[in-house]
């Protein structure tokens, strides 16, 4: 028969922050950056970049914002009924989001 797809439950979010753009990359000179293998995240301790969460029952990853507008990134990890083990990349670009006004069209 078909194998049944094995069920997922997200575990944890294992990093996060902000990843670097070629804009991003010219100012590293001011911040401080960390590299690790491809992604080079900034820290810039000054912006609210808001966090990556687990969502209700380790179905999801959620995303709170603060006040940063830019690329994102969350690794999150997630396991199978089987007991494996995977982590996973969710790269966003977060923007700013202005809820529409009554009667607009």
């Amino acid at each position: 028969g078909v194998p049944l797809p094995n069920e997922l439950t997200v575990t944890a979010v294992v990093a996060q922050g902000v990843t670097a753009t070629r804009g991003r990359r010219r100012a590293e000179g001011a911040l401080g950056a960390e590299t690790t293998e491809e992604v080079r995240v900034l820290q810039e301790p000054a912006v609210d970049t808001g966090s990556c969460r687990v969502g209700p029952l380790g179905k999801t990853v959620e995303y709170a914002g603060g006040t940063y507008v830019g690329p994102y990134r969350c690794t999150f990890e997630t396991e199978d009924s089987r007991g494996i083990i995977v982590l996973s990349d969710l790269d966003l670009d977060v923007t700013v989001f202005e809820s529409p006004t009554a009667g607009a069209s």
